[in-house]
C-alpha cells in the first residue's frame, strides 16, 4: 500500500435495520464504495460519509484522520440525532455500541477493524462519540471496492422505559382518551415500530403536495410521528393526542365523551398506517406493520375412528384471550389452544363428497400456531 490510498464515497444500503427486544439492541448495516488514489493526490482526500438515520442513531465515517504520519486512518463515531435538538433539554441515553468493517459485502468473515465504546448521551453532551483510528486504509485488502460497516447499538434507556424509569412524557387526557393513550404509549415502546412510523411520516411529508396525499395537520401517520417525537423527547409537559385525533376527524363530543374499544382503536389505526405505507413505495415500511403483528394458525379436524383430516389456515393481527380464571398470558393462551372434542349433540358434520360422505361423527378439533408475529 505504498503507491496507494483510499477514499470512501457513497453509502449505499439502508435495508440492514434489525431490533432484538430481548437485549434493546438495534443493529444496522451499510455499505461505502472505496476508491483507490495515488500517494500523489493524498492532501486532497478529505472526506466523510453520513449514514441514514436508524432510531435515533447515525454514523459517521471520516478521513484521513491522522496528520503526517505512515498510514492514514478512517475514523468511526456514532451520532446521536437528538444531541443539540430545539426543545429536547431533558435527554440522557446511555449507549453501549460496537463497530465491525468487513471487506465486501458478507459479513460472515472476521472483521478486519472493531470497536466498542460506551457513553451517555445528554442534551449538552458531545454529538457523536467514536474511534478516530477505527480501520487503518493499510489493512483494507488491495482488491476490496467494498465495506460492509455494522453497527450495534444497545441502550439502556430503552430498557428503562420498558420498567417505568425513563424520562419520556406522559400524555394528557382529552377526556375520554385513555384508550388512545394505552395503544400509543404501547406501539411507542417497539422500536421497530417507532422507527417505521418515522420512516412513513417523512416519506408523506415530501410527497404531500402531490400524490393526493392529504395535508400534514390532516395525515393520521405525520400526527403520530409528531406525538412519538414528544414522548421521546420527553420534558415536563405532557404530550397531547390533539393532532392525531383532529387527523381521524374526531370531532369534541367523540374524544370528550365517547368512550371506545381499545382493540377497535389499534385496529383501525394500524390499518390506517398500512394504508398509508402501500401508497409509498420509496419509504421502504410497505409491509413493516403487517409483518411486525401478523400472525397465523393452523386448525386440524380430526375424525375420531377415521383417516378424514382436514386443515384450514387463518392469518390473526390481535388474539381474543380469556382473562378469567388465568393466571398469565402463556396460561390463557395454552387455554386458547386446547384440543375441543365434538360429540353428542354437538358432533361435527362431516361431507366428503370424494368418499360420498354426508354424516354426524365425533371429532376433535385442534388449533396450533402456525407463525406467529
Amino acid at each position: 500500500m505504498e503507491d496507494q490510498a483510499a477514499k470512501l464515497v457513497a453509502e449505499t444500503m439502508r435495508e440492514g435495520w434489525v431490533y432484538d427486544p430481548t437485549d434493546a439492541a438495534v443493529c444496522f448495516e451499510f455499505q461505502v464504495r472505496v476508491e483507490w488514489l495515488a500517494v500523489a493526490r493524498k492532501r486532497e482526500r478529505r472526506w466523510k460519509v453520513l449514514t441514514p438515520k436508524f432510531g435515533n442513531y447515525r454514523m459517521l465515517v471520516v478521513g484521513p484522520c491522522s496528520e503526517g504520519g505512515e498510514e492514514d486512518v478512517v475514523g468511526g463515531y456514532l451520532e446521536n440525532v437528538l444531541v443539540g435538538c430545539e426543545g429536547v433539554d431533558s435527554l440522557r441515553e446511555t449507549t453501549n455500541f460496537r463497530f465491525d468493517v468487513f471487506p465486501g459485502v458478507e459479513t460472515t468473515a472476521p472483521p478486519i477493524a472493531s470497536w466498542a465504546g460506551a457513553y451517555t448521551f445528554t442534551a449538552k453532551s458531545d454529538r457523536d462519540r467514536g474511534d478516530p483510528n477505527l480501520l487503518q486504509i493499510s489493512s483494507i485488502p488491495p482488491s476490496t471496492d467494498v465495506l460492509t460497516f455494522r453497527v450495534i447499538v444497545r441502550n439502556s434507556t430503552a430498557a428503562y422505559l420498558r420498567t417505568g424509569k425513563g424520562k419520556t412524557s406522559g400524555i394528557a387526557n382529552q377526556g375520554a382518551t385513555c384508550y388512545v393513550s394505552s395503544v400509543i404509549q404501547t406501539l411507542f415502546n417497539i422500536t421497530a415500530f417507532r422507527q417505521a412510523v418515522y420512516d412513513l411520516s417523512e416519506g408523506r411529508e415530501r410527497s404531500s403536495s402531490h400524490n393526493g396525499i392529504a395535508s400534514p395537520s390532516h395525515d393520521v401517520p405525520i400526527q403520530l410521528s409528531c406525538l412519538f417525537a414528544q414522548l421521546e423527547n420527553g420534558g415536563k409537559d405532557c404530550a397531547s393526542t390533539a393532532g392525531l385525533t383532529a387527523a381521524f376527524g374526531w370531532n369534541r363530543h367523540m374524544v370528550v365523551y365517547q368512550q371506545h374499544d381499545v382493540q377497535e382503536f389499534s385496529r383501525v389505526l394500524l390499518d390506517n398506517l398500512q394504508m398509508k405505507a402501500s401508497q409509498i413505495d420509496a419509504c421502504g415500511v410497505s409491509n413493516t406493520f403487517k409483518d411486525l403483528f401478523r400472525g397465523s394458525t393452523c386448525r386440524r379436524v380430526t375424525a375420531l375412528g377415521g383417516e378424514f383430516q382436514r386443515r384450514t389456515f387463518d392469518e390473526f393481527y390481535d388474539l381474543q384471550l380469556r382473562v378469567e380464571s388465568v393466571g398469565s398470558l402463556e396460561e390463557s393462551i395454552r387455554a386458547e389452544m386446547q384440543d375441543e372434542l365434538l360429540s353428542g349433540d354437538n358432533k361435527y358434520h362431516l361431507v366428503d363428497d370424494e368418499a360420498g360422505v354426508d354424516s354426524m361423527v365425533d371429532a376433535v378439533i385442534q388449533t396450533e400456531f402456525e407463525d406467529v408475529p
